[in-house]
């Protein structure tokens, strides 16, 4: 995670595996990014999210 006054950058690595309703296997892997938001009580808000890629 990468850290800025109140802003924090999270890259992520996920995975889905699954089914199709006809039972054809999904599988998906994938890197994403978040942005976060340090509110004045202190938590964090997400304020952007891409799954899909950090590009």
């Amino acid at each position: 995670m990468y850290y800025a006054d109140n802003l924090a950058l999270l890259i992520t690595e996920w995975s889905l595996n699954g089914k199709e309703l006809d039972g054809t296997p999904v599988n998906h892997t994938g890197n994403g990014s978040i942005v976060f938001r340090r509110q004045s009580d202190n938590t964090w808000l997400m304020v952007i999210e891409n799954p899909w890629g950090i590009n």
